[in-house]
């Protein structure tokens, strides 16, 4: 069984599942810490490593129960919201078409929307309490946008940016494929997200409170410059943005033609643990830089440029990764936030074979 995956739909992954009232495994598939055992690292932590910003986790001896919500920042009570839960609670319908599709997610209230198929390029604007969940091959072309909204869970689609046919002679003047604006309580998970004109993924704009699980960025050539993946934080001068930005990616897969941005940070708390990193002919894959603190753990880097670096002042702590085949920077400020949840450490040595065999929409 696929991580994220239970129940009598079996495209369903776990955010879905969480929507629809369903139970729902968010363990990884065939992953086990060294020792036979998950380690299960605990939000609390002994007061001076805390004062040091350092991470002392507490393994337990048995794994951890299944959890029917996001894991990471997404799951944290914050703005007014206990956790991030989408559209349950409301309808369920289906859209094939664009137009269906775009009444459906700026609509009020919970809804589940299952998109089928591939409806035609457009801009998709998602209003709170939303779930976006992909039915088996449905593909979303031209702009997800979110701003100004709550509550959202986008799942189990392909989604396909522009590929700067919006602005040919600046791709950084056209869209993301997925944007969000000054939105909290958002889970992405289970996506397969390339050709971004500007971003693959962007969060900018006091966004807070997000989970981004399971996905996939990519670009489809190397002859486009602009091949950015994902920012956090949209400028320095955005002080709007001190006390927001808390970000978690985990389980996700930088790959084909991706330069860098994987994430770049500013101002908020990020935590990057568990994630993939093959894209070869990078310039670097994160960044911690003004304001930002990052706790980068247990991810893999094979193949790539600079890992990690820290730039403006950025803080950012680099633990038990794994690197084949790299060069250029691996910096780390040795210090960080401490995360204030739970959450599963995988260990590195099959991590890339977990991740390429389940990241993305399934």
């Amino acid at each position: 069984m696929q991580a994220g995956y239970r129940g009598a739909v079996s495209i369903l992954s776990c955010a879905v599942a969480l929507a629809l009232g369903c139970s729902a495994d968010t363990g990884a598939p065939g992953d086990a810490p060294d020792s036979g055992q998950t380690a299960d690292v605990r939000a609390s932590v002994p007061d001076a490593a805390a004062k040091a910003g350092d991470v002392a986790p507490v393994v337990d001896a048995a794994p951890v129960e299944a959890n029917d919500g996001p894991t990471g920042w997404a799951s944290v009570a914050g703005d007014g919201l206990n956790g991030t839960t989408g559209g349950r609670g409301g309808a369920t319908v289906t859209a094939s078409t664009l137009s269906e599709l775009q009444k459906h997610a700026a609509s009020a209230g919970p809804l589940v929307i299952q998109v089928s198929g591939t409806p035609a390029e457009g801009d998709i604007n998602v209003a709170s309490d939303k779930t976006l969940v992909g039915l088996a091959g449905a593909v979303v072309r031209g702009s997800i946008k979110i701003k100004d909204a709550q509550n959202i869970i986008v799942a189990n689609l392909a989604i396909v940016g522009r590929n700067c046919s919006d602005s040919p002679s600046d791709c950084g003047a056209g869209s993301d494929a997925v944007g969000v604006r000054r939105s909290h309580h958002l889970w992405f998970d289970h996506l397969d997200i390339s050709d971004g004109s500007d971003g693959n993924l962007d969060l900018t704009k006091k966004t807070n409170y997000v989970t981004v699980s399971w996905c996939k960025f990519w670009y489809t050539n190397a002859k486009r410059d602009h091949r950015l993946s994902n920012l956090v934080g949209g400028s320095d001068s955005d002080d709007e943005d001190k006390g927001k930005l808390k970000v978690t990616f985990h389980h996700n897969w930088w790959g084909q033609h991706v330069t860098s941005r994987m994430p770049r940070a500013r101002h908020g708390q990020m935590h990057v643990f568990n994630n993939l990193y093959t894209a070869s002919g990078n310039s670097y894959c994160i960044v911690s830089a003004i304001g930002a603190s990052l706790l980068v753990e247990s991810n893999v880097f094979s193949g790539v440029k600079s890992p990690h670096r820290v730039q403006q002042g950025g803080k950012l702590r680099a633990v038990g990764n794994r690197y084949v085949n790299v060069s250029g920077d691996k910096q780390s400020t040795g210090s960080a936030f401490v995360p204030p949840y739970s959450y599963q450490l995988q260990p590195t040595a099959d991590l890339a074979a977990t991740i390429k065999a389940s990241a993305g929409a399934r």
